[in-house]
């Protein structure tokens, strides 16, 4: 069972598997589309979602740069720069931001 520490997104937490993960997303999301402004509001909105978006957003980063390596500490930096950088810069598109401080 993997389990990766709690990181503030806000109070972003996971705590549970991937086949025990209750993913509450009502609607497609077009993730292309999606401002830092979308995201934040989605995190205060509903945890579950921002941690759906955000475990997406680095399995699709994996995906482009051919890391397959699983890390805590890596998961829980990447969201912490993307918050900061998305509270920083609202109107900037999620995908941009996220290649941004995703991608050493």
């Amino acid at each position: 069972m993997l389990k990766i520490r709690s990181y503030i997104f806000p109070l972003l937490t996971i705590i549970s598997s991937a086949l025990s993960c209750q993913i509450a997303v009502a609607e497609t999301i077009d993730l292309k589309t999606l401002s830092c402004q979308d995201l934040l509001q989605i995190a205060e909105e509903n945890t579950d979602d921002a941690v759906f978006i955000s475990v997406w957003l680095d399995g699709y980063l994996s995906g482009v740069t051919g890391d397959t390596k699983l890390s805590e500490d890596g998961f829980g930096m990447f969201v912490e720069k993307l918050q900061r950088a998305c509270e920083r810069s609202p109107s900037s598109l999620v995908l941009n931001v996220s290649k941004i401080v995703g991608i050493k």
